[in-house]
């Protein structure tokens, strides 16, 4: 429509293009499409056991991930029955800018044979979602790292994935310096100012809050929940990533 044409309003006033009405709403189209990317470039979505002996790998994961400004996903964050897990993950994964995998229970179950798959089977969908991008088929750009505890055998669980820098750890500390120094390079307009050590010295106190808060919530607290302990205890401790904006 040519500039100057008559459009009806929801009144039946006459209405042209170019009017504050018009102008504004431009804007706020603008200012919601400028939020949705922000928040998709903030995500990470974490691919990792749940529960069991691996939660104190996990909440170091996620403590780190908000200090450093990012904001923790995965397929727990939903509770809909409606939909397959599947759809959960996938969801959560193609709305996260970065994602994290921890391939270090890949192998088999003691006397059944049974190999853990799920981890191996998200990274294959992120590596193919950052393919895509390269390749000019996905509008979204997607990077992922993945974790390995030392002396594990994934190697010859997934061959396809030598000649990849995949990151070791052996304790918490190492984990969590590990997961910082590959965030803080996807950094854009941000900085953390302060190192690993801070933010292992503070990961005592999360780990106080959650067994609060899984003790309340009789083991099953909700995501949010999670996340929002982390971003206190990351407030009192003055973990917080940086503005760089002038």
């Amino acid at each position: 429509m040519s500039r100057g044409a008559v459009l009806k309003a929801n009144t039946g006033a006459p209405l042209r293009e170019g009017t504050p009405v018009r102008r504004a709403a431009a804007l706020t189209r603008a200012a919601l499409a400028l939020a949705q990317e922000t928040a998709h470039r903030r995500s990470v979505f974490i691919n990792c056991p749940f529960g069991g002996a691996y939660s104190q790998w996990l909440d170091a994961i996620i403590f780190t991930i908000i200090c450093c400004g990012f904001e923790p996903r995965s397929a727990l964050e939903t509770d809909n029955v409606a939909d397959s897990r599947m759809k959960r993950i996938i969801d959560a994964l193609s709305g996260s800018h970065l994602s994290i995998h921890d391939l270090s229970l890949v192998y088999g179950e003691t006397g059944s044979g049974i190999a853990h798959l799920n981890m191996p089977l998200e990274l294959g969908l992120a590596v193919a979602m950052k393919e895509a991008h390269e390749k000019g088929e996905a509008k979204r750009a997607h990077d992922w790292t993945a974790l390995v505890l030392d002396g594990s055998a994934y190697v010859r669980a997934i061959s396809d994935l030598n000649g990849y820098d995949l990151k070791r750890y052996s304790t918490r500390a190492t984990l969590v310096a590990q997961v910082m120094s590959w965030l803080v390079t996807r950094m854009r307009g941000m900085r953390v100012p302060f190192t690993p050590t801070e933010v292992i010295a503070a990961l005592t106190d999360y780990d106080t809050e959650l067994t609060a808060l899984r003790t309340d919530w009789q083991g099953l607290p909700p995501w949010s929940h999670i996340v929002d302990r982390g971003r206190a205890v990351a407030g009192r401790h003055s973990l917080q990533a940086l503005s760089l904006a002038p």
